[in-house]
């Protein structure tokens, strides 16, 4: 009790000193803090470049600690999506079944396929952006789908953007739509997606030399098939045409 009135005392007389130290304490409480979040974003890009599975707890417990799911902290200036979007669409080369061996490296390399979904559905339910603006040539999770083309990403990438209220046709920097990819790389299943999410595939662009995906499909389609109508009609089907 002394102390307490011996402290309040003190406060009443110095209250210049009073505010100086709580100032400092104030000071080293936010600096503090900005320490354990700079720990806390070191071990989330970790946890993102070691391309293991790891629990939604895990994660939360990361950013409850101050780590930051869209800083673009990563390799080339990419976010967490970025990297886990192109982890999974990465091109596993399935062994076909015969030794243990083999067999072993199908599971090992299933589960590493799961992994990367979940690290993706986590990602996006913790507020990853699905489709940010970027620059310098960097493609958003978004846009990385049109060429990745995995249909079970792209749904969730898809869930992510209505969630958000996104627009699926947010270009990169050079003007390029993920709805233009997908037609260029002739993409039917992340095409088809993308008309679904609103897409425009009227819309002219500059990287399919001006005309809209659906007039560049048409014009593939028409080159691939001879002039055969039947032909015409099979390049065209996939892209619901």
């Amino acid at each position: 009790m002394k102390i307490l009135f011996t402290l309040v005392f003190l406060l009443g007389v110095f209250p210049v000193q009073a505010a100086g130290l709580s100032e400092v304490l104030s000071g080293r409480v936010q600096q503090a803090q900005q320490d354990g979040a700079a720990a806390a974003q070191e071990e989330f890009v970790a946890l993102i470049n070691s391309n293991k599975a790891f629990s939604w707890q895990e994660l939360e417990a990361l950013i409850r600690r101050g780590a930051d799911v869209n800083a673009f902290s990563f390799e080339g200036g990419r976010t967490a999506l970025m990297v886990a979007v192109e982890n999974v669409g990465a091109k596993f080369i399935l062994l076909d079944g015969g030794s243990a061996d083999r067999q072993s490296e199908r599971e090992a390399q299933a589960n590493q396929r799961r992994a990367g979904f979940a690290r993706i559905a986590y990602l996006i339910k913790a507020g990853a952006n699905v489709n940010p603006r970027v620059k310098d040539g960097k493609n958003s999770p978004y846009l990385l789908l049109a060429t990745v083309g995995d249909s079970n990403v792209f749904s969730m990438l898809l869930e992510g953007l209505a969630l958000q209220k996104g627009n699926p046709d947010l270009a990169d920097d050079n003007g390029l739509r993920p709805i233009d990819l997908a037609a260029k790389q002739q993409k039917s299943s992340a095409y088809q997606l993308l008309v679904k999410a609103g897409a425009n595939a009227q819309q002219p662009s500059a990287a399919l030399g001006g005309k809209s995906p659906k007039a560049y499909l048409e014009e593939q389609a028409r080159q691939a098939s001879g002039g055969d109508e039947a032909s015409y009609r099979r390049f065209l089907e996939p892209f619901g045409y």
